[in-house]
């Protein structure tokens, strides 16, 4: 099983503070974690465009915000 992420015990404690929800969900699934090839931030964007809409309509969308992003950063 890979280890998780240096950040994924605080990223849980806070979570679970500011959301009743997600504390309950967290309490329930309490094994895993969220796996990123790089930037945290860009592969959860990722999970949600993916996730709400058809992969080609995603695939198109995402090419589209890293663009810009990466534009913006640099």
């Amino acid at each position: 099983m890979k280890r998780s992420p240096t950040y994924w015990q605080k990223a849980k404690r806070i979570l679970s503070k500011r959301d009743p929800i997600l504390k309950r969900i967290i309490k329930k699934y309490k094994k895993g974690a969220l796996s990123t090839r790089n930037n945290p931030f860009f592969s959860l964007c990722r999970t949600i465009v993916g996730q709400q809409i058809s992969t080609k309509a995603a695939d198109s969308i995402w090419r589209k915000f890293e663009k810009k992003c990466k534009k913006n950063i640099a």
